[in-house]
């Protein structure tokens, strides 16, 4: 099986850059395209602040996304019996 076919797989990609400000509850960080990304501060490392370089990662989550499938076409299935 493939990469790209293996329902367990999981893709991640990476965002780097700067923390610009902290306003009240948010981050925002700017990207080295000048990209800004608002982050909630609460979900900030501990003693991150202003001027501290981050990487901001997004991922996929193969088996999560195949367990919903998989419990949607059971609720499907079920709701789609006749009782004979």
């Amino acid at each position: 099986m493939t990469k790209d076919t293996d329902k367990t797989s999981n893709k991640e990609s990476a965002l780097e850059g700067i923390i610009d400000r902290l306003e009240e509850t948010r981050a925002v960080i700017k990207t080295k395209d000048g990209q800004k990304v608002i982050w909630p501060i609460k979900d900030l490392p501990n003693d991150t602040g202003e001027g501290e370089a981050v990487k901001l990662v997004l991922s996929t989550d193969k088996t999560k996304t195949s367990e919903q499938e998989d419990i949607a076409k059971t609720i499907l299935n079920e709701m789609l019996k006749t009782n004979d």
